[in-house]
């Protein structure tokens, strides 16, 4: 610990700099001056706030203060302390009392990012009459498994900066934000925004959080100044958080966003796919039919590869981000999937955006992104890769948004077929009828194949709200231009009516709901 009796941080006081530097922990500030004057904490760059004048003494409890304006002993000096039990990390705003047209002026208090001083930690450690948070998410102490992450604004130079880890959770997972001075926590469509999302991640309006000895806000609770957000059920993605109106309102960008990775945790990447789940869908399939769920929050926000499925299962794709998924062909070295699609097969026209949201949601969005394949009729059709000795697999590619700061990357993934999974004949819609009714929430989609071209070039989805008449049009590629009908029906009950959609030289038949 530095000597307290060695200042680090000399202030000529008042100020003719509106921010004079930064401290860190066991620093001393020290003020100094000639004539009267002295040194008074206040709200934030503007002065207190009302029933206050802006340059009136608001008698905070602990804030830092020389007392009335004086010309003798014409020092204050501020020993900051350790970590936790010194000064809160922040913005700290002072004003000479008797020299107010001088301005306020504004000192930071930062620890430095390679301290590590806020790790992740087992979510035990929340428990009542530990260190973190006073007992205050106690509740989530027993939770199995529980890690919690922090995240905080106490680690950077500038005054409204969130430090921007990218890190990965799983489902149960929490993350605790803390800031001092004005914020709020918020979800954004990217690293570029500062806008809320309607349903996403909010903690309510900006709060300002005065900070004070401690580690507490000299000016209200110290959890005004928290926010946990706990990832179970969430669907899982790229999570992109800013506080809100950061860029737009300063009118200079700050750095302030951060992003966090959510996963199904690790034995559910993918779930052991289960009989009779395909009647939600396609109740013909009967109850041996099995799901095989896909999804991208594998790292670098790939899909889980190389998956094993019965021939007469259904494949359902999920995703965050912007995607478009089709059949590809196979490398020649390896008989990894591709970019390029194959000729006669399957996949979405244009891609579809998800920001994920809770329960499994996408915002903005009020019927499911997901893509099924049937695999059974792809074997029919011959839209499947032969890997020799009676072997085969289904290749897929998707085009994502590959840009940093965003939510998907291109991935890939093999469906290869288990011949030892079993069917009992147990194929009809009154055997899935006999088993109680867990129907899917919200609209399916299931497809035949058509012919068109896919495109292998960056996917981009022109809006987040797409309607389901044209999200989820799918076609298989031929190679040959021309005009051919696609059969694609979106189901929920009973639906639909068929109506042509041009697409480029294509004539598509969408049914809608």
């Amino acid at each position: 610990m530095k000597p307290e009796t060695t200042p680090l941080l000399n202030v000529p006081w008042p100020s003719s700099n509106n921010y004079v530097g930064t401290a860190h922990p066991s620093d001393v500030v020290q003020f100094s001056w000639s004539g009267s004057h002295n040194v008074m904490q206040v709200y934030n760059w503007t002065g207190n706030l009302p029933p206050f004048t802006p340059f009136q003494n608001a008698n905070f409890t602990n804030q830092l203060y020389s007392g009335p304006p004086r010309s003798s002993s014409p020092t204050f000096r501020w020993s900051v302390g350790s970590h936790y039990s010194g000064y809160r990390p922040g913005s700290y705003f002072f004003v000479d009392e008797n020299n107010p047209a001088g301005g306020i002026v504004a000192i930071g208090l930062t620890y430095e990012e390679s301290d590590n001083l806020f790790p992740p930690q087992p979510c035990s450690r929340l428990a009542s009459g530990g260190a973190f948070y006073d007992g205050r998410y106690a509740s989530y102490a027993s939770r199995p498994g529980c890690t919690f992450y922090q995240v905080n604004n106490y680690q950077t130079e500038a005054h409204f900066d969130w430090v921007a880890p990218v890190f990965a959770m799983e489902h149960g997972d929490l993350v605790i934000f803390q800031w001092s001075n004005e914020h709020n926590v918020v979800q954004v469509h990217d690293v570029t925004s500062d806008v809320a999302i309607p349903g996403g991640i909010h903690s309510g309006p900006k709060r300002n959080c005065v900070p004070g000895p401690r580690w507490q806000c000299i000016n209200q609770p110290q959890e005004s100044a928290e926010y946990l957000f706990d990832s179970t059920n969430h669907r899982p993605g790229m999570v992109h958080i800013s506080d809100e109106c950061a860029y737009t309102c300063t009118g200079h960008t700050t750095g302030m966003n951060m992003q966090f990775f959510i996963q199904r945790i690790d034995d559910q990447r993918p779930p052991p796919p289960q009989p009779s789940s395909c009647c939600q869908f396609d109740p013909t399939k009967g109850i041996d039919c099995r799901v095989i769920e896909i999804y991208n929050d594998e790292e670098g926000m790939q899909f889980n590869y190389n998956i094993s499925a019965g021939s007469k299962d259904l494949v359902r794709f999920r995703w965050a981000g912007s995607l478009q998924i089709y059949q590809s062909t196979a490398a020649a070295s390896n008989n990894a999937p591709t970019s390029t699609p194959l000729p006669g097969g399957e996949g979405m026209l244009r891609a579809v955006e998800c920001i994920p949201g809770p329960n499994w949601s996408c915002l903005g969005i009020n019927y499911p992104v997901e893509w099924i394949f049937d695999i059974e009729k792809a074997l029919a059709e011959g839209r499947y890769i032969d890997t020799g000795f009676g072997n085969r697999q289904i290749n897929f590619y998707a085009l994502g948004e590959n840009t940093e700061g965003f939510t998907s990357q291109n991935t890939g993934t093999i469906i290869w077929i288990d011949r030892s999974v079993s069917y009992n004949g147990n194929r009809s819609a009154v055997a899935c009828s006999s088993l109680s009714s867990s129907s899917s929430s919200g609209v399916s989609v299931t497809t035949s194949p058509a012919a068109s071209s896919t495109s292998a070039s960056s996917a981009s989805s022109t809006s987040s709200t797409v309607s389901s008449s044209s999200a989820f049009t799918s076609s298989a590629n031929t190679g040959t231009a021309g005009t051919v009908s696609l059969a694609y029906s979106v189901t929920r009950g009973t639906c639909c009516i068929v109506i042509p959609l041009i697409i480029t030289s294509l004539t598509t038949f969408i049914a809608i709901i």
